[in-house]
């Protein structure tokens, strides 16, 4: 089964992209991810005992570049560790002037640990 730390893994395999945890420093790249969980379901069983955690959260990936084929990185290491995912967004971020893709994750834990 996987944990949170499986998608802190994957993201940490991409060449030349730094991965930040829940927030970025001031001085950043023009190519960075923000990661983060941000909740954890828990289905029953019939007992009403917690049976799978599901973590769950969002991945940022900041760019400069249009068409940028990062994200086909990104999709390929998260399905290389079992992490489901949905590029729920894709904009402009006007603050940093960068594009933004948002991509919802989620990972099936089993009754093992999350992280």
């Amino acid at each position: 089964m996987a944990t949170i730390f499986d998608v802190r893994d994957a993201l940490l395999e991409l060449d030349g992209i730094d991965v930040y945890h829940f927030k970025a420093p001031e001085q950043r790249p023009n190519k960075f991810i923000i990661w983060a969980e941000t909740a954890v379901n828990f289905d029953l069983d019939a007992d009403n005992e917690p049976q799978t955690a599901r973590p769950r959260g969002q991945i940022y990936y900041y760019t400069d570049r249009e068409y940028d084929a990062v994200v086909n990185d990104i999709t390929e290491v998260l399905i290389g560790y079992g992490i489901g995912f949905a590029i729920t967004n894709i904009g402009w971020d006007d603050m940093l002037k960068l594009i933004v893709y948002q991509i919802d994750w989620e990972v099936d834990c089993g009754t093992g640990e999350i992280y």
